[in-house]
């Protein structure tokens, strides 16, 4: 059989003839990407590794996760800074490393899956078979392995699109949603941040609902979830493959409940939100910049609401219009959390981007126009709420100013 007519064997349904176009000028950017952030890693002289220096959440994550295995929950109740104090002088960690900890004034508000990845090199800091510096490099590595991994399996969900819609605007619409989407995921793994590494298991969440292996979707979902609270933006989305994975399994109950799937999702989504009910009382204490937030009315920008809401109401009219109501629930329920979470951050925008995607599970002849919807609520989501334009090429004026 030609090769440009095969079906893609880890990716089925996804045929490459007429593809091979766009796909080969995409592979080429994911190519380019990686090999500029490998140089970007390799030439970095900043302490923590970090793009930006100021940004050092990946080295107080490191310190974090030794506290955690030697205190255990106590960093969801106590301020970190105390429990650092409390233990600093029984371990192998040095105690002037407590300043490299961000807002030691408060507890960690982490689910188990960052320890859970931090801990080889978090053991190898307290063993002193490396440093610091090469501690966060080593974090960093593993955000950006993650970072190019996702951009390549959101090449792949869109590229699906394509094989129905194949005009040229929407293959413009496709390149640019790539190109902003994989320079974030990668400016923020390279910042330090592991958010990228929830976004590769929501991805791969969407992928196994396109192709309707709704087990594995539960899982991956279960294990987003593991590694970030965040996840639960698409909780919508996690419930409906619970429900396609239960009857699959109705005549067989038992076989359900012990399927190694339910139990490893289960058990991921469990922990991560005991670790949420764990660190929910220190919540009180975040700092707020949210201006949608409406537990401090005092502290709302009225006029950037005002355009959000109409916003909100013109995506919610075209999703009803083209039944995305998959994708409608999930952003109703996004908007919802947004409204009462204190504190958003930048690379929030990070969450944005399965929610973007999430048009390529509804109906075939509908999944169009509705990412032409979908992908405008993200950028006005991105500006208003997260202040964080994709258009200002931040990943590129960040890596130049660390160049020259």
């Amino acid at each position: 059989m030609n090769s440009t007519t095969t079906r893609t064997r880890f990716f089925p349904g996804l045929s490459l003839k007429s593809l091979s176009g766009i796909v080969r000028i995409w592979s080429l950017w994911i190519a380019f990407l990686a090999l500029f952030s490998a140089m970007l890693f390799w030439q970095n002289e900043n302490f923590n590794g970090s793009l930006v220096e100021k940004w050092n959440d990946h080295v107080s994550n490191v310190l974090s996760t030794e506290l955690f295995l030697t205190q255990g929950t106590a960093i969801y109740s106590e301020p970190t800074g105390v429990v650092w104090d409390r233990v600093h002088g029984e371990v192998g960690i040095k105690p002037e490393l407590r300043d490299q900890i961000v807002s030691p004034q408060l507890p960690r508000h982490y689910p188990p899956g960052l320890w859970a990845a931090l801990t080889p090199i978090s053991i190898a800091l307290n063993r002193n078979l490396i440093d610091l510096p090469q501690a966060a490099r080593l974090a960093i590595g593993l955000y950006l392995l993650a970072a190019l991994l996702a951009a390549g399996l959101l090449a792949h969900l869109l590229a699906s699109l394509l094989r129905d819609h194949n005009k040229r605007t929407f293959k413009l619409l496709t390149t640019v949603v790539l190109m902003l989407a994989s320079m974030e995921l990668v400016r923020w793994a390279l910042n330090g941040m592991y958010d990228p590494i929830a976004i590769l298991g929501l991805l791969c969440f969407v992928w196994a609902l396109k192709t309707k292996n709704y087990p594995i979707a539960y899982l991956a979902f279960g294990v987003s979830l593991f590694f970030h609270f965040r996840a639960l933006w698409l909780a919508p989305a996690g419930a409906w493959a619970l429900w396609k994975f239960w009857r699959q399994y109705r005549e067989q109950l038992i076989s359900f409940f012990f399927s190694r799937y339910f139990i490893v999702g289960t058990g991921c989504s469990l922990l991560s939100v005991y670790a949420f009910w764990l660190a929910a009382p220190g919540l009180k204490d975040v700092p707020i910049n949210n201006y949608f937030f409406l537990g401090a009315l005092d502290s709302v920008n009225w006029g950037r609401l005002t355009v959000f809401i109409l916003a909100i109401a013109g995506f919610t009219y075209w999703a009803i219009r083209f039944r995305g109501w998959l994708t409608l629930s999930c952003f109703c329920w996004a908007i919802l959390m947004w409204l009462v979470t204190p504190l958003i951050q930048q690379w929030y925008v990070l969450f944005l981007i399965p929610l973007a995607v999430l048009p390529v599970l509804e109906r075939k002849e509908n999944r169009i126009p509705l990412l032409y919807g979908v992908s405008i609520m993200v950028l006005v989501t991105a500006i208003l709420l997260m202040r964080n334009s994709p258009f200002e090429f931040r990943f590129f004026q960040e890596s130049l100013a660390l160049l020259f």
